[in-house]
């Protein structure tokens, strides 16, 4: 069986290079038996000795497990949002800041969402003042009040399933078709118009 050398001088030696730090030009194959001898049990005691078991995980793989319970004991119990999906209409009460006297609304349809534990997100899409905007939205984020579904599927007006999941292709078209803010919904309250 043949010994694979990866990388270093002996990568070089393997391959007939004449390296610096092998210091040798040879054209043989690397063996257990010791084609190149003293020079590959030297290279060989130099390299860090490695755990017979995997069993001892690296502090990065412990900190990467911890910071994994915590993330699905963060989200752990019912979601304090409605199931959103993409093409649905979508309305989203929040603060913008903490101290803030009252929140915005921010109204649009979904493009995308993104599960990613306490860090999902949705992208919404709407056109303000004739400008088309696209919001990111964390859902577990603390400054959100409410979370309200307003029509699911609006993209093909309810009446059949958005079936791709990111609907990044309608930055392509007609920017109308996202168009959330202003259509009026069925759970929508009609303010009274003032009399002059």
């Amino acid at each position: 069986a043949e010994l694979l050398v990866e990388r270093g001088p002996m990568r070089a030696a393997a391959r007939g290079i004449w390296s610096p730090r092998a210091g040798l030009m040879t054209g043989a194959r690397l063996s257990p038996s010791g084609v190149v001898g003293a020079f590959a049990a030297r290279w060989a005691s130099s390299l860090p000795s490695t755990p017979a078991s995997r069993s001892a995980a690296t502090p990065r793989k412990k900190a990467s497990a911890l910071m994994n319970e915590l993330r699905t004991a963060q989200t752990a119990g019912p979601k304090p949002f409605p199931e959103i999906r993409a093409g649905d209409a979508v309305e989203i009460t929040r603060l913008p800041f903490s101290s803030a006297p009252k929140p915005d609304v921010l109204r649009g349809m979904v493009i995308s969402k993104t599960n990613r534990g306490i860090d999902s997100e949705v992208l919404l899409r709407d056109i303000l003042y004739g400008e088309v905007v696209e919001f990111h939205v964390k859902l577990y984020s603390p400054l959100i009040q409410q979370v309200r579904v307003l029509q699911r599927a609006f993209l093909h007006k309810g009446k059949k399933r958005v079936r791709r999941s990111k609907l990044y292709y309608l930055r392509e078209r007609d920017p109308l078709i996202c168009k959330v803010t202003g259509v009026q919904f069925a759970g929508d309250v009609i303010a009274p118009k003032k009399k002059k």
